[in-house]
């Protein structure tokens, strides 16, 4: 109990800072086309700092499309992000795909709250043997008005509903998961449907 207490905690500290802690691409920020070179594959670090929203992630892809760039390889590892952006981002690799980028995502060490949408909608999900995956709800605080309440249930509404969409889970079963933090493995994940491959 004591460990499960820790690691609540620690993870409040990391996720219910900010709604769902920021995530963010790392890496070189692109302005223009990429030079007509080799590249045929794009590589993106996904991490835990903030600062990097849904139009940068869109400015990213825009730009290796009219650099004819059509793979997009995104290394994960994340607590989480801001539940908006996550959506964002979703919706942006979804308009990719139907523009012909493949994303391939490979997971490492940690996979957690607003994250998972961003992984599990991807084209192929590989992730490390050791990665661990979290589902939970937003914490509700009692002051909330209203209209605050109705963006609650709306935000995890959409949010379960990305997950039901790329798994073998129904709404209900990703629902049932979220009722308290929910950490699972990679394996778990795979059966999950979460996961194509663990290696």
């Amino acid at each position: 109990m004591k460990l499960k207490k820790l690691l609540r905690i620690l993870m409040y500290s990391l996720i219910v800072v900010a709604a769902f802690v920021a995530p963010i691409i790392h890496g070189n920020y692109i302005q223009k086309p990429l030079e007509a070179t080799a590249l045929t594959t794009y590589t993106i670090i996904w991490g835990e700092m903030s600062g990097y929203t849904t139009l940068d992630f869109y400015n990213k892809m825009r730009v290796c499309q009219e650099s004819g760039i059509k793979h997009i390889e995104i290394f994960l590892m994340s607590p989480g992000g801001i539940a908006f952006d996550c959506f964002g981002a979703v919706d942006v690799m979804e308009q990719a795909k139907a523009e012909g980028i493949k994303f391939t995502v490979k997971a490492y060490g940690l996979v957690a709250s607003a994250a998972v949408p961003i992984f599990v909608a991807a084209d192929e999900r590989i992730a490390g043997p050791n990665t661990i995956f979290m589902l939970h709800k937003l914490e509700k605080p009692s002051y909330l008005s209203k209209d605050d309440l109705e963006l609650y249930d709306l935000t995890m509404r959409l949010y379960t509903s990305i997950v039901d969409k790329y798994c073998n889970l129904t709404y209900d079963e990703v629902d049932k998961l979220m009722t308290e933090f929910t950490w699972f493995t990679a394996e778990q994940a795979k059966r999950y449907g979460m996961v194509d491959e663990v290696r």
